[in-house]
């Protein structure tokens, strides 16, 4: 019945083909440029959301633009024979610079394929914008706008004076000196180990930021770190710099694309529109074809199937079904995820590690595979990351709060009844007892030691050899790489190439993402009611949301969660 359905629709598409050809020569004929527009939140991979999630309101902004859907259309004006370029329009894209580096190799190989690229940054921009926009033929700025390119810098703020103000205390339990996350609320200032890798990852980022500058004509590195020194430059005066070729209105856009003399300006077609009119019949293969599944494991790691982050419970499902399958030859795990709860990485991990003792298994690491994240990537036969990935953080940190004294001050005293010296110590707020605190200091203990194992185990080296790149060190992916965490600097396309050489299968059998959106299913009262706090707590802080929905579950959850990563603006 299969084929028979097939073979129906592939004649319906041959019926129709001569109507398609026609449309698409007619409108790669009219479209010499197309106008792209990056702007807003751009991800790897966009989580679906339940309906409810409209009501709430949003602490980033708008749904993010995945990054498959960017690349495909890249894809589609790569092919068009008679496309003469691309007007690349970019309005403060927000995006992490693992994907950001995605983006830029794109244009880079849209101009390698014969095509102009031209950015225009109609509102100036910062250091984000301009990056993409080096790797363009030529940059046209708005007018009246600045760019805003002071050089990158990573901010925390500690919270340790005001706690101890206030009467609360905080009790952290780590492994290895460099796992940092609590340091905020355990210190008045930052430690000598978390600034030698925050100064780290700032200079490996830095460095690609510069690069990409001094590729232009007449640029060197110098050139660019004097244009950070002036911090703002003005439209203008970044034309008489050399950063921008021209300034222009909106409407004197189109008559600066460098159209051959003599010419009229070319007429300008959105993306969409164009890849509409020119996106190609399907066709149904007759035998089902093995395929690559790419499986997205992004956000926090949480128990069972709470409705945000990579939860556990659908997730090992997934992995088990993929393992099931026989038309699945190859599996690539798209893993950007800072951590999270400890037990449910373990189990992640143990069920990448079943599925790859069967099928291809490559890790593809985005913007951070940290704690969690990389403990999840170790399984994997085979991993890939940007050079701006944050890497690592193999290490094991623990926070618990003392209200006790804070409480007193308010007129509140907490008595418990137990029947075990220390049956009220996770609802109790009091400081934990030396016994307790041994106690406590040797679990943490003995899951290091289990990162340290699962990590030697999945990359072919010595305990030891991982523990001196372990104690909770995060490292870029040139770092990671050079030091044997991560196999091959790339993107997702080149991890899918990885998956296909190693399974064995050729580049016309189709990738998919697994598993497919389906219904929205409906979500019981406790888990809405996470789901709920979660979001609201996003409206304050980006990644709030992800503790509040750790802490109201296990009371493991936190181990694993790199609390406070870097940030670089």
């Amino acid at each position: 019945m299969r084929i028979l359905l097939a073979i129906v629709q592939n004649c319906l598409t041959l019926l129709v083909a001569p109507l398609w050809l026609a449309r698409r020569w007619y409108w790669q004929r009219r479209t010499r440029f197309v106008h792209a527009r990056l702007g807003g939140r751009l991800a790897a991979f966009v989580r679906p959301e339940p309906r409810w999630r409209r009501w709430i309101p949003r602490g980033l902004g708008a749904e993010a633009a995945p990054l498959g859907a960017i690349a495909a259309s890249f894809d589609a004006l790569e092919r068009a024979p008679r496309l003469e370029g691309l007007l690349l329009e970019l309005s403060e894209p927000s995006a992490g610079w693992a994907v950001l580096h995605d983006l830029r190799e794109r244009i880079l190989r849209l101009r390698q394929r014969g095509k102009r690229v031209v950015a225009w940054l109609p509102d100036g921009g910062s250091h984000r914008e301009l990056y993409l926009a080096s790797a363009a033929d030529r940059i046209l700025l708005g007018r009246h706008s600045s760019l805003v390119v002071p050089g990158l810098a990573s901010t925390r703020s500690y919270a340790q004076p005001l706690l101890e103000r206030l009467g609360v205390a905080v009790e952290v339990r780590r492994r290895a000196a460099y796992k940092t996350a609590a340091d905020g609320l355990v210190r008045a200032s930052m430690s000598e180990a978390e600034r030698e890798q925050t100064k780290a990852l700032l200079d490996a980022i830095e460095g690609r930021l510069v690069a990409a500058l001094a590729s232009r004509a007449g640029w060197d590195e110098a050139r660019v770190r004097g244009l950070f020194e002036q911090v703002i430059v003005e439209a203008e005066r970044a034309v008489e710099l050399g950063v921008a070729d021209a300034v222009v209105h909106e409407d004197e856009v189109p008559g600066a694309l460098g159209a051959a003399e003599g010419s009229s300006p070319p007429r300008l077609v959105s993306a969409p529109t164009f890849l509409a009119r020119t996106r190609a019949p399907s066709w149904r293969p007759l035998l089902a074809p093995r395929v690559v599944a790419v499986v997205p494991v992004v956000g926090v790691i949480t128990d069972g199937d709470a409705p945000r982050g990579a939860a556990r419970a659908p997730l090992v499902a997934t992995l088990r079904r993929l393992a099931r399958e026989r038309r699945i030859a190859a599996v690539v795990l798209y893993i950007d995820s800072p951590g999270g709860s400890a037990l449910a990485s373990e189990r992640v991990h143990r069920a990448v590690e079943r599925l790859a003792a069967q099928k291809v298994v490559v890790a593809c690491l985005g913007d951070v595979a940290a704690s969690g994240g990389y403990y999840v990537a170790a399984a994997a036969q085979h991993i890939v990351a940007r050079p701006q990935t944050i890497t690592g953080s193999i290490g094991i940190v623990s926070a618990r709060l003392v209200l006790s004294r804070a409480l007193e001050r308010l007129g509140v005293r907490s008595e418990s009844v137990a029947n075990a010296p220390s049956a009220d110590l996770l609802v109790n707020p009091r400081p934990a007892t030396p016994e307790e605190h041994d106690r406590l200091e040797r679990s943490i203990g003995v899951f290091y030691e289990r990162f340290l194992e699962v990590v030697a185990r999945g990359r072919s080296m010595g305990r030891d050899e991982v523990d001196a790149l372990a104690q909770g060190r995060v490292w870029s992916g040139v770092d990671a790489h050079a030091r044997g965490l991560v196999d091959r600097l790339g993107s997702l396309e080149d991890a899918i190439e990885e998956a296909r050489a190693r399974a064995g299968i050729g580049r016309r059998e189709p990738v998919v993402r697994w598993p497919k959106s389906g219904p929205e299913r409906d979500l019981d009262g406790a888990r809405d009611r996470r789901a709920t706090l979660a979001a609201l707590a996003d409206t304050l802080a980006p990644s709030l949301g992800d503790v509040v929905l750790l802490a109201s579950s296990r009371a493991d959850a936190a181990l694993a969660y790199a609390l406070e990563l870097p940030r670089f603006e």
